[in-house]
């Protein structure tokens, strides 16, 4: 009947819109908060550094500490305005997303 998926897409999305309709203030300082946590948890940290020390070999780990702690904050901010997308109107999308076309 129902897979595991279904029932988790189920159980976690009116948390998900719950988050969306949160103003874009308070949206980002509890990407902050998710970012600061991931971080010092360690969700796959190891994989993060070792792939950064791979992308950057001539940064010094400080340099890659600061990237790491970067990409962290880019992935909460980046869940979490995809989370916000649920809830806006196509005005506010179009202020909000711009569109570069190339010009190949």
């Amino acid at each position: 009947m129902f897979n595991r998926q279904a029932i988790s897409f189920y159980l976690l999305y009116p948390f998900i819109y719950l988050i969306a309709l949160l103003p874009f203030s308070i949206l980002y300082r509890l990407s902050d908060l998710l970012s600061f946590l991931m971080y010092r948890l360690g969700y796959r940290k190891a994989i993060v550094l070792d792939n950064l020390q791979h992308s950057f070999p001539t940064k010094s780990q400080k340099e890659i500490e600061v990237i790491c702690k970067d990409f962290y904050s880019y992935l909460c901010d980046l869940t979490l305005e995809t989370f916000k997308t649920l809830t806006m109107d196509a005005q506010e999308s179009k202020e909000r997303c711009h569109f570069v076309t190339p010009d190949w």
